[in-house]
C-alpha cells in the first residue's frame, strides 16, 4: 500500500438474496470465461453508503468483438436456462439467480443509432 491512500470501501452484502447474487458473479465468469461487468441495481448498491432498494438479480455488459459468441449464449451453453430476451438463469450454491447480458457489438458502434436514447444506450455500456 501507498502511503496516504484510503482503503476501498467495504461493501456488506447481507442476506441469503444478496449471499446467491454474489455467488452468481463468479460462476458467470467462469461459465462465460470472460469478466463480469457489473451495471445495473447491485453495481449502485455497492457504491451507497445507504441502499434504498433491492434487487433480485445481477446486470452485465459484454462488449462483443466480431463474431465471437455472447455471454449469454456461453451461459445457456453451460447449463443456464433462458429467461427472457437477455436473461439467464444460473443456479448456485445459494439459490438460483436471474444473470441479465446486456451487449453491445461492433455493429451497434459503427454506424451510431441515430436515435439519441439509442445512442446513448450503445454508448454508456460501451
Amino acid at each position: 500500500m501507498s502511503g496516504n491512500r484510503p482503503l476501498p470501501p467495504i461493501v456488506d452484502l447481507a442476506g441469503s438474496a444478496m449471499n446467491a447474487l454474489v455467488h452468481a458473479i463468479p460462476i458467470t465468469a467462469d461459465r462465460t470465461g470472460r469478466p463480469v461487468v457489473l451495471i445495473g441495481d447491485l453495481a449502485v448498491i455497492c457504491r451507497l453508503d445507504s441502499p434504498y432498494r433491492a434487487t433480485t438479480d445481477v446486470d452485465t455488459v459484454n462488449r462483443r468483438r466480431g463474431d465471437e459468441p455472447s455471454q449469454l449464449d456461453l451461459l445457456i451453453r453451460s447449463g443456464a436456462r433462458k429467461d427472457g430476451p437477455v436473461g439467464a438463469l444460473v443456479k448456485t450454491p445459494a439459490g438460483t439467480v436471474r444473470v441479465d447480458v446486456l451487449e453491445v457489438n461492433d455493429s451497434d458502434l459503427n454506424p451510431l443509432p441515430e436515435d439519441p436514447t439509442d445512442r446513448l444506450h450503445v454508448l454508456a455500456h460501451e
